[in-house]
């Protein structure tokens, strides 16, 4: 009979688990949750000065991953969301926190954007609209796949503050179309581009926009694609959500492959592909964006007249516009296949290791 040698064997069971722990744990690039208010929970955070918990230029060495947003603008604040009050950046006119320089579109569509920019973990400057010391990610970098994910909690595009217009129902009012939010990987190909926004005076749609013919992987006759009405397995998503969605963008800098992907934030569903693309091998930057078809449509166009305050002017504190509560924007590696074999390989020699002790 075998005798049991307990402390060998619990050392021998720790380090098979806590080696598997380590190799399929996700590699935290970027970590944006929004949640950086100041005492007592007031607002006076930007994007910009946000906090980044991820791999950063503030805590990392020379050499490694670091970066950072290029301007700020959007203002960081608590919300109460199925009654628990989170941190989200406020994203066109909600309540007091009012985005106008989204509104300021004097021709065509006005894209407001502001970018995570990827550096090589070194204090740089931002100068003339780029980084000194700007990095783009490449497989060598971290190996495996990743995804890029940006959760909007909540979000509403119906215009229904607009008192000037004949309302097409009780709720919701004819708005302009193309009016939403971007999110967008900027990498080998250029723009990689996933919009949700408004469709004509009353749709809404999901899309995804690759970077041109270099982008389009076998089969795919078009750069664009659309999920028409926002329709997902989770449920319908419309000019309106108190859930929300999440966008992904998931991929392999090795391979190049990528997809763009939506999710209802009701819970149920699974990820809805709206795109696939190829030759994404660098990623140099994030980008947020918000989609303006023409002068405050999002809420803007009001002249403060008593007449449009005590119709709900959305530029006065207290009355809502257009806007979504963005609460997280992340990127994570996860390990490659061959991690997992490892990890495989750990737990069954642990197992042998039990099996020949009884």
């Amino acid at each position: 009979m075998y005798s049991i040698n307990l402390p060998k064997l619990i050392v021998s069971f720790i380090v098979a688990v806590a080696l598997a722990t380590s190799l399929s744990a996700q590699i935290t690039i970027l970590d944006n949750q929004f949640d950086d208010m100041n005492p007592g929970g007031s607002p006076g955070v930007n994007l910009s000065n946000t906090t980044n918990a991820g791999v950063t230029a503030s805590n990392t060495a020379a050499g490694t991953v670091g970066g950072s947003w290029n301007f700020g603008s959007y203002t960081v604040s608590n919300r109460d969301i199925g009654s628990t009050e989170t941190g989200v950046l406020n994203f066109g006119y909600t309540n007091y926190y009012k985005t106008t320089d989204i509104d300021q579109n004097t021709s065509g569509t006005n894209n407001l954007t502001r970018r995570f920019v990827f550096t090589d973990g070194t204090p740089g400057t931002y100068t003339n609209g780029d980084y000194d010391n700007a990095d783009a990610i490449t497989s060598s970098d971290f190996a495996g796949d990743y995804q890029i994910i940006m959760d909007v909690r909540r979000y509403d595009f119906r215009q229904i503050w607009d008192n000037t217009v004949n309302a097409t129902s009780s709720s919701e009012s004819p708005s302009a179309a193309q009016k939403g939010i971007m999110f967008r990987v900027i990498g080998t190909n250029g723009n990689e581009t996933m919009t949700a926004y408004t469709q004509g005076a009353s749709g809404f749609r999901i899309a995804g926009q690759l970077s041109g013919e270099a982008a389009r992987p076998e089969g795919v006759t078009s750069s664009y694609a659309q999920i028409n009405g926002g329709q997902v397995t989770g449920g319908s998503l419309g000019r309106y959500s108190a859930d929300g969605m999440q966008l992904r963008f998931a991929g392999n800098l090795g391979t190049g492959d990528f997809t763009m992907a939506v999710k209802n934030n009701n819970g149920s569903g699974d990820w809805d592909i709206v795109n696939t693309g190829v030759g994404l091998t660098s990623i140099s930057s994030i980008a947020l964006a918000g989609n303006s078809p023409s002068v405050g449509a999002w809420g803007g166009a009001y002249d403060n007249s008593l007449d449009d305050m005590l119709n709900g002017d959305p530029s006065v504190g207290g009355n809502s516009g257009d806007y979504a509560w963005i609460n997280s924007i992340t990127m994570t590696a996860v390990p490659e296949p061959s991690s997992y074999a490892l990890i495989a390989g750990c737990l069954a020699m642990t197992a042998i290791m039990l099996r020949r002790r009884f």
